[in-house]
């Protein structure tokens, strides 16, 4: 059995009264022992009711503290990813779409970030107490069901998306290894857009085609992944803040600072709201081929890819 700290010092003050009075008993009178054990009580529980107050805003100003400390953890995520996109987003959203993944440069950015825990936020799955979907007996509500801003909230939720931040950064990392590798046996010899200034043989004996596609769909996966992350990092600054503000005293609140807040107006932003569109499956099967589709000896089939048109889904 817990016994808490406020209950635990009402306890020893009434026992400490009884013990004083039983020591006492025959010196004092009916009224007065009645009277003293009242005034005991009466201090014991003020003191237990300030004991437990004091902890209560002790409580919830470190969940304040940890909650902005990790607003303050997907933010800098969040930036991150942005710089990323800025590094890629001119050139993924060009016409010429087969060999694009070649002309993403290695990125001069850091990616890297402290780990972030999401234990000391648990308090938030109170938000969902009163949250009743509609879901057949004994089964959980999937994630996808959930709106958004109240998913924003979820730490499972939140801890994912942080996994796939790291995931993600790992693989752009060795994105970037697999790139220098290919540019380096490529000595200069990609002249973008489909063109290479080696012949169909020269070509084919610097880099297998597998190799050269490999880096290509590498690079289409981790932007696809990228892009992800920034959608869900946003949904989570925009919404956290707002929704756990009712989880607090709303004194404690403004005496803490409040809950950190971030405004971006990236919707006007085309650079930010256009997603990166992925290759379609006519795309994909065309990447897939066993050998360079070379139209003339130096000239590859993907500098007219106006011949090839997106599935219509």
């Amino acid at each position: 059995m817990t016994i808490y700290r406020p209950t635990l010092w009402f306890l020893i003050a009434f026992l400490c009264a009884l013990i004083f009075s039983a020591m006492h008993y025959h010196e004092l009178e009916p009224k007065a022992l009645l009277l003293s054990l009242t005034l005991v009580f009466t201090g014991g529980w003020i003191a237990s009711v300030n004991v437990q107050n004091h902890e209560r805003i002790q409580l919830q100003k470190n969940q304040i503290k940890a909650l902005n400390s990790l607003i303050s953890a997907i933010h800098n995520r969040q930036l991150k990813l942005k710089n990323l996109k800025d590094h890629y987003y001119d050139v993924m959203t060009t016409s010429q779409r087969f060999d694009r993944g070649l002309m993403v440069r290695r990125v001069n950015i850091s990616l890297n970030v402290p780990s972030t825990d999401v234990s000391d936020v648990l308090f938030l799955t109170k938000l969902f107490k009163n949250y009743s979907p509609k879901v057949k007996k004994g089964k959980s509500t999937p994630l996808q069901q959930i709106p958004d801003d109240l998913l924003s909230c979820n730490p499972s939720f939140i801890q994912s998306c942080l996994h796939n931040y790291d995931s993600t950064v790992g693989q752009w990392q060795l994105r970037d290894e697999t790139y220098s590798e290919l540019i380096k046996k490529l000595d200069g010899g990609y002249l973008g857009g489909g063109h290479y200034s080696y012949s169909t043989s020269e070509l084919k004996e610097k880099i297998p085609y597998s190799e050269l596609t490999g880096l290509l769909f590498m690079t289409e996966e981790v932007v696809l992944n990228v892009e992800e992350s920034l959608k869900y990092f946003e949904m989570i600054v925009e919404n956290l803040a707002k929704k756990s503000r009712t989880l607090f005293n709303k004194k404690i609140l403004k005496e803490s600072g409040g809950l950190l807040t971030f405004t971006f107006d990236d919707k006007h932003n085309e650079r930010y709201s256009r997603p990166v569109n992925p290759l379609s499956k006519q795309e994909t099967d065309f990447l897939s081929a066993r050998d360079y589709p070379f139209v003339d000896n130096y000239t590859l089939l993907w500098s007219y890819s106006s011949k090839f048109t997106p599935d219509a889904d």
